[in-house]
């Protein structure tokens, strides 16, 4: 769902990044998203849906900073205080909900508190509090399919797939691809941002996945992929650096690549 911010007069997006494979690159272009678009002046809200919460060390490595880990998004959705007594500040322009191994119990959580009808609505309802606040929520996920993925996509205005040029992700991708087809079919409020191929070698299998993705997805792939580079492995882990060598040249790589997504976003509005 689109939210117009009628003070602002401007269109908000949830985007989320997803697969239902780990290592494909969700959380780094998450990561990469949040810190380039706060760059560009925008206000985010970065929500970590993992119970893993890799996005959150990453983009607090990134920032050298620290936060109260009582609040999170599981907090947000099922304690007393709701999403804006648990949003947390990385800088002016940036704030997290952050992740916690407490979200795997949202199912447990949900079926003591909230009725059957309402389960995939809690995220949803959860960001309405706080909607107005942003211009772009970016929403990083786990790869599962559980009642949070669910509940992430029917939330979210946006959906960008990362995967890898291997067999066990283009499989997993196909998959991924068909179960928002099934979520489609309940709530089309929200619309396939892309699948974007992450870490893309030099090799013959890269190139022939490549092609597999193209003849499958077809214009849904993005043009612009991420090469494979140590810096982004590195930036997975130890957050983002600008100071090393190679950093703009990765950062440019994933300039391009949000370039690619906000046009196909303004494409879909003029629709």
């Amino acid at each position: 769902m689109l939210y117009l911010d009628k003070e602002k007069g401007e269109l908000l997006m949830i985007i989320t990044i997803a697969n239902f494979k780990g290592g494909v690159g969700k959380t780094t272009t998450t990561l990469l998203f949040s810190y380039l678009l706060s760059e560009r002046n925008k206000k985010v809200l970065a929500v970590d849906t993992d119970p893993q919460r890799n996005f959150t060390d990453s983009l607090l490595n990134t920032f050298k900073t620290e936060i109260d880990t009582s609040k999170n998004i599981y907090q947000a959705c099922f304690g007393k205080t709701g999403a804006r007594d648990n949003i947390q500040t990385i800088n002016s322009n940036l704030d997290i909900l952050s992740g916690t191994w407490d979200m795997v119990n949202f199912e447990l959580a949900a079926k003591d508190l909230y009725t059957e009808s309402a389960f995939p609505f809690i995220l949803s309802n959860t960001l309405e509090e706080i909607i107005n606040d942003y211009d772009y929520i970016l929403i990083d996920t786990a790869p599962t399919t559980n009642l949070v993925m669910k509940n992430t996509i029917i939330a979210t205005d946006y959906v960008l797939i990362a995967t890898q040029t291997v067999p066990l992700a283009f499989e997993s991708t196909k998959r991924f691809y068909e179960y928002l087809e099934q979520i489609n079919t309940v709530n089309d409020d929200f619309e396939l941002l892309g699948i974007l191929p992450y870490l893309v070698g030099k090799s013959s299998t890269d190139n022939r996945f490549l092609d597999k993705y193209t003849d499958f997805f077809g214009e849904d792939l993005f043009e612009n992929i991420i090469k494979s580079s140590d810096r982004v492995k590195t930036w997975s882990d130890e957050g983002i650096t600008t100071d090393k060598p190679y950093d703009k040249k990765t950062l440019a790589m994933y300039e391009n690549v949000l370039n690619e997504a906000l046009n196909k976003i303004q494409i879909t509005i003029g629709e």
